[in-house]
């Protein structure tokens, strides 16, 4: 057994405060959606990340209040095409930590998007995160781009943690999907794909031989752009490798709630 009470067959949420961005049209008794976890280091674009997944206009973006752990969970979408998201605190505390995994375990998504980037928020334009000469991580620990490779290990290997603490995350979960965001900004300071993936192959082979133990889908890290554009992909990789969960509302009143919520597909 887990740190967490384990759930073999479904999740059943109880008296739990969604969020509900939707349309009316997600009222009913019975839907399909996603379950999406946005994980990552402190200002990697999650929040930003937590927008593009509604697919809403940018006037309509404005209205979606950012969520930084203290927000329940999110259910977006709309003409029957929803997602349950969740982001939170990236800070690496024991109280960030502590919301991460009663996050994860209060969503148990089918698909966890893992942020990686060159810079923090509100930095991506400062030289000193140009690209290093010949794409070498620095080897002073003071080292800004050293630092921010810091957290982006500890991320990582947060996430292992959880899988090892939680099976019954594990079992749920169908793909991981490692995103180097803000590919606006680190294609012109230098960088390539291919240096973040060189950066954090060990951490991310460690990852690697977690999820293959629990028969989650592994997905090569693809690059996404800072802004709102080059997300439709990301989009499509969960759908094929992560599906959908049919929810079941079997009571909703003030005072109670009460969704079970079962996965289409079984994993292979």
């Amino acid at each position: 057994m887990g740190l967490f009470p384990e759930v073999n067959l479904f999740v059943l949420n109880l008296n739990l405060s969604l969020k509900d961005d939707s349309d009316n049209s997600s009222k009913g008794l019975f839907r399909k959606q996603a379950s999406v976890y946005l994980h990552g280091a402190s200002g990697a674009g999650k929040t930003t990340m937590l927008e593009k997944t509604t697919g809403k206009s940018q006037e309509e973006l404005k209205k979606i209040e950012r969520s930084f752990g203290n927000e329940p969970p999110r259910l977006i979408g709309k003409k029957g095409d929803f997602a349950f998201v969740i982001d939170s605190p990236g800070e690496h505390s024991i109280r960030s930590e502590g919301i991460r995994i009663r996050s994860l375990n209060k969503l148990k998504p089918l698909a966890i998007l893992l942020l990686l980037d060159h810079a923090p928020r509100g930095r991506e334009e400062d030289n000193d995160y140009n690209c290093p000469t010949n794409g070498d991580m620095p080897v002073d620990p003071t080292h800004p781009i050293r630092l921010r490779f810091d957290e982006h290990e500890k991320a990582i290997n947060e996430l292992c943690k959880v899988f090892f603490a939680n099976p019954a995350i594990a079992r749920r979960c169908r793909l991981v999907l490692p995103i180097v965001n803000k590919r606006d900004s680190w294609e012109k300071r230098g960088y390539s794909l291919h240096i973040f993936t060189s950066w954090y192959y060990d951490a991310l082979q460690t990852l690697n031989i977690s999820l293959a133990n629990n028969n989650i889908h592994w997905h090569r890290p693809i690059a996404v752009a800072g802004q709102y554009e080059g997300f439709g992909n990301t989009l499509n990789i969960v759908n094929e490798y992560a599906g959908k969960e049919m929810v079941i509302k079997l009571a909703e009143n003030p005072f109670f709630t009460a969704t079970v919520r079962l996965p289409v597909a079984q994993k292979e």
